[in-house]
């Protein structure tokens, strides 16, 4: 059993130093952010084994001994290196019928001293650093369009807002930068990069409807690849396993290093 978590939650805590404390114990690591409870994977179980080694009433009851308050912390999160194997499934499958999302997530990582080599910039939009409320409040309501179906509106809106407070936060401790794509004034995609003890995390890369496909995303994280190569000697992206954008990473020369899986439970917006 390993005594330290994987490569995507080392990644998440990167993102999330200023605010959040990663506590290792025996059999798992506690990564904890007091001022952001509905932060799923700021506030989560990071298993050094595998899942099957305790049933779900278990894993559950570990949980609400580490996060007591569930009144504030109301979500649920594991997350663990996946073997694939048949009790692993089972033991899946429980928490999944009571309403766990299961996610399998590639961390993918660019190899020491490769460079995303940059797009000719395109007409039609232009690509800086976001400042100032109106540019992060166009980010929010971006992400708040974007969110995956089930997340209350309410409560994603304050998640989003701790999110913006954190990175905005990092970026003045000098620990990365959040750049925009711009058509005029009006923001349609974004991208993130943030490092810390030569660890570097992209975050949010996304890109509105109707703007698609025209290499947006691309120069986003070029640019902020060879920004933050002299910070980091590891660049680090998570995307869900089963989603095109891990196609798109690895085309820019990105590998998959590990793979991560993550069982999610939160209130649902009925």
């Amino acid at each position: 059993m390993s005594s330290s978590p994987g490569l995507g939650v080392l990644a998440e805590w990167v993102v999330a130093h200023l605010e959040s404390t990663l506590e290792h114990q025996p059999e798992y690591s506690v990564l904890r952010t007091p001022a952001s409870p509905s932060y799923y994977f700021g506030n989560a179980l990071a298993l050094h084994g595998s899942l099957e080694t305790r049933d779900r009433v278990g894993w559950e009851a570990e949980f609400r001994a580490v996060f007591p308050d569930q009144a504030v912390t109301r979500h649920r999160t594991f997350i663990w290196t996946p073997t694939h194997s048949t009790a692993e499934a089972e033991c899946r499958q429980t928490f999944e019928d009571v309403g766990y999302k299961f996610n399998e997530t590639h961390v993918l990582t660019l190899p020491p001293g490769q460079t995303i080599r940059p797009l000719e910039v395109q007409k039609g939009f232009d690509i800086r650093p976001l400042s100032g409320s109106d540019h992060w409040q166009q980010w929010l309501e971006m992400e708040l369009v974007g969110r995956e179906p089930g997340h209350a509106e309410e409560d994603y809106r304050l998640y989003l807002e701790t999110r913006q407070h954190n990175y905005r936060a990092l970026e003045a401790a000098g620990h990365g930068q959040f750049l925009g794509a711009f058509a005029g004034h009006l923001l349609i995609g974004a991208a993130g990069i943030y490092h810390y003890q030569r660890l570097a995390r992209f975050q949010y890369v996304r890109v509105i409807g109707g703007w698609q496909g025209r290499g947006i995303a691309k120069q986003l994280l070029a640019q902020l690849s060879n920004w933050v190569k002299p910070h980091a000697d590891t660049q680090i992206i998570l995307a869900d396993a089963n989603y095109h954008a891990t196609q798109l990473y690895q085309n820019l020369g990105f590998g998959v290093t590990e793979h991560e899986a993550s069982l999610c439970w939160w209130p649902k917006d009925e």
